[in-house]
């Protein structure tokens, strides 16, 4: 048997396990028949390290997994044994299988196989978007449909139509990496231009993509949910933060996604059913925001006037804007007061009581 074949009779094994909740051997299925992926146990001879593994599959083996795996994921089924599937096949996010899954949600994207998608959406979602794992799959994506690809934008303008929740969960990873100083005070290189004017337009053409309930995570009995991460404070981070960015690009493109980002916080007001909000604002968010403008807000205090600096003046009425429509639409939770005092300027213009529209 060959080994696609062998691959595809593998995947209908490691269903039927995960049906009848009987998952001893998937793992050791999907590392065996799946990846091809050879043990060698380095625990003899006294050494305790894990097992080192290397993989065994081709270049044209990988592009037949890939095919292998869009056609079994085409196929009717339940969403909850498809997910638990997916979780199983990259549950060890070595380099070589991170690869795989990338050429596998690059396939998807380019041929808007929903089922896979949406599986993949999940998996952000249980790993964590800020996982590092996430982050280098969302690396090489950018790269193969933005960086070298001149057809990759077009291939992405409908993926909120196709797959809400992969969406909001590659928004949330891609605003991690631009424009942000979590781990220091050098703040990352903009958003490529691109991607830029690709999340601008879904926040336009899918206004409450970022507002609607998303649906509970269909896991198998047992499994915990993570919570959907709304992708709005990084969004937020990359307007309020671009005006006084050493790299900023063209003003106006992020003058276009911050009315985005208002217009998405209005449509908090119509959420329905009492289902936590997706577009949720915690304040620690907006904190990591506060901190990055007061840190440079002293370094222009050393050679400049805050009160007349046009860029940082900016960025603060940006941010004032953003705070005031979430508190009118009740999608800030944990309050603004604990950051105010973190503020070097006058609380007017913080709360957004000057009228500067225009600069928007």
């Amino acid at each position: 048997m060959d080994y696609p074949h062998r691959a595809h009779e593998a995947l209908l094994r490691i269903e039927s396990l995960i049906s009848t909740k009987n998952q001893d051997h998937v793992l050791d299925l999907i590392s065996e028949f799946i990846f091809y992926e050879k043990k060698s146990d380095s625990r003899k001879y006294g050494n305790t390290h894990k097992n080192q593994q290397t993989c065994g599959l081709s270049l044209i083996q990988e592009f037949q997994l890939v095919v292998v795996l869009c056609e079994f994921y085409e196929r009717p089924g339940q969403e909850m044994i498809r997910n638990a599937v997916f979780l199983s096949l990259f549950e060890r996010s070595n380099a070589y299988r991170l690869k795989v899954l990338s050429k596998l949600i690059g396939t998807a994207i380019a041929s808007s196989v929903a089922p896979i998608l949406m599986a993949a959406g999940t998996w952000i979602q249980q790993v964590g978007p800020t996982n590092t794992s996430c982050l280098e799959l969302t690396q090489k994506l950018i790269e193969d449909f933005i960086v070298f690809s001149n057809k990759g934008p077009e291939q992405l303008k409908n993926l909120p139509a196709i797959s809400p929740r992969f969406s909001i969960n590659f928004l949330v990873c891609c605003t991690d990496l631009y424009l942000n100083d979590t781990k220091s005070h050098q703040l990352m290189p903009p958003p490529p231009p691109a991607l830029l004017e690709i999340f601008t337009n879904w926040m336009l053409d899918y206004p409450t993509l970022c507002t609607d309930a998303q649906p509970q995570l269909a896991l198998p009995q047992g499994a915990i949910s993570m919570p959907i991460v709304s992708p709005l404070p990084g969004l937020i981070r990359w307007c309020v933060l671009a005006p006084i960015s050493n790299a900023s690009t063209d003003g106006s493109a992020y003058s276009k996604l911050h009315l985005a980002i208002l217009k998405s916080l209005m449509q908090e007001s119509k959420s329905v059913n009492d289902l936590p909000p997706a577009s949720a604002i915690n304040s620690v968010a907006l904190g990591v925001v506060i901190f990055a403008l007061k840190f440079r807000a002293t370094e222009i205090g050393k050679t400049g006037d805050i009160d007349t600096d046009e860029k940082m003046q900016l960025s603060l009425e940006r941010l004032a804007q953003c705070i005031q429509i979430a508190l009118q639409s009740r999608s800030l939770t944990g309050g603004v007061e604990p950051f105010l005092p973190m503020f070097l300027v006058d609380t007017h213009i913080v709360w957004g009581e000057t009228d500067r529209s225009k600069n928007i």
